[in-house]
């Protein structure tokens, strides 16, 4: 009896200490949401940083508008948007006394590129140029100064989970126009690149990440090459730039992931999808 006693203490002591435990080390829910095309940005980086952070990130992709709106009704903790919540608060009509606490973070760019055979004879076009090839208005490179050859152009495939075709619709052509659907559609950058590569005339658009040499020669877009020293100030003009909308009253795990972007290994983790800026908080713009 005294035996089963001493046993039963000590399974007790053992057990209570490790389920008292667990529930200190249990993780706080931080939840953001915002621009579908920034989600995979914030996913690719949460991947790493959830290892080492102390709280649980859920990121949805709702797009800016629901994202402001569950701001103010604070059912979310921070947002990840294309646009300053300035710009955003004006757009959606908002109360300034409702994002007054706000503030506004660029963390990344998301450049996109123009691929083209060496056969077309081009190596600059202008927004334009770009948005009338792409569009189908534009048939034979020789409307554009090249060569007399067919256009052919060629993009991501719209079951690809993808913000590319967004980003190059948003820069260069108008969200709401529609890419000529006569076009070569693909699953991937890689059969893109080879389409390009492999085709006369051929021309496509590739997130900067995602381009090879051999897959064709990059176009300057209004005489601006796609370099990173372009894209960081923000001069080539395919590009969005992404930001971090916090309410610096309640901030809850939003300045720890900046924290962690701003590091070697954050920048890193932007970079191998789109490319880390410094991170400036914008005001009234």
């Amino acid at each position: 009896m005294f035996r089963r006693l001493i046993i039963t203490t000590a399974i007790t002591l053992f057990i209570i200490p490790l389920f008292s435990g667990s529930a200190a080390k249990a993780k706080e829910t931080c939840m953001c949401a915002g621009c579908k095309t920034e989600y995979y940005l914030i996913e690719h980086v949460l991947k790493e940083f959830q290892k080492k952070s102390e709280m649980n990130y859920k990121p949805a992709k709702t797009g800016n508008k629901k994202a402001i709106e569950l701001m103010v009704e604070g059912k979310i903790d921070f947002a990840f948007t294309c646009k300053s919540h300035w710009k955003l608060g004006k757009k959606f009509k908002l109360d300034p006394s409702q994002t007054a606490n706000w503030e506004t973070i660029s963390i990344a760019r998301d450049p996109i590129v123009v691929v083209v055979n060496p056969s077309c004879g081009v190596d600059n076009l202008t927004k334009q140029q770009l948005c009338d090839i792409f569009t189908g208005k534009v048939k034979n490179w020789k409307e554009v100064s090249g060569n007399d050859l067919p256009v052919k152009t060629g993009y991501l495939d719209d079951s690809v989970e993808s913000g590319v075709v967004t980003v190059f619709k948003e820069t260069a052509i108008g969200i709401n126009d529609k890419l000529d659907e006569s076009a070569t559609k693909l699953k991937a950058p890689s059969n893109l690149g080879n389409f390009c590569k492999s085709t006369e005339g051929a021309v496509v658009f590739m997130g900067m990440n995602s381009y090879k040499e051999e897959y064709g020669k990059l176009a300057k877009i209004d005489g601006i090459e796609s370099n990173i020293s372009n894209i960081i100030s923000n001069k080539y003009p395919l590009a969005v730039t992404y930001y971090i909308v916090l309410d610096k009253t309640k901030d809850k795990g939003a300045r720890a992931l900046l924290e962690y972007m701003a590091t070697t290994e954050g920048k890193k983790k932007i970079d191998e999808v789109m490319v880390s800026i410094k991170q400036e908080v914008i005001n009234n713009k």
